[in-house]
């Protein structure tokens, strides 16, 4: 018969749970870095941006514009601390005009806080939330 030493088997488990811990977070950052913030289900001819709280520091705030067929054009939107979610909504909608310019697509600001973008003549298009370093400010795609 096998004998365990008082505070063996603790060791151990704890050993086990240490080992358990370390692989979630490093499993957790790898995942996190891998996958967009939020993305469109699939190309659309309409996508709404929407903006909450208020920016804790400066930051930026990338997206990702794919047209359904072209290549992929990157907006970037600089976020300044003490931007509310209208400001940080009225800066995106200059830089996707500037960007994307108006001949294809459509841009409205509706309650100050939501970035409609639409296809001109049903073009379609994917948008991806590609960065976000801006803390307190929430950004979502719908």
């Amino acid at each position: 018969m096998h004998t365990i030493r008082k505070g063996g088997i603790f060791a151990i488990i704890s050993a086990f749970a240490v080992l358990a811990v370390l692989t979630l977070l490093q499993g957790g950052a790898t995942a996190a870095e891998s996958t967009p913030v939020a993305k469109t289900k699939k190309p659309d001819d309409k996508v709404v941006v929407y903006f909450d709280n208020k920016a804790k520091d400066n930051g930026a705030i990338v997206f990702s514009f794919t047209p359904t067929g072209a290549e992929t054009i990157p907006v970037r939107v600089t976020v300044e601390k003490g931007m509310d979610d209208e400001d940080s909504a009225r800066a995106a909608l200059k830089e996707f005009k500037v960007a994307l310019g108006e001949d294809k697509y459509s841009y409205d600001l509706d309650d100050g806080v939501k970035v409609i973008i639409k296809g001109r003549k049903s073009t379609t298009f994917t948008l991806t939330l590609s960065e976000h370093s801006v803390p307190g400010l929430v950004v979502e795609i719908r």
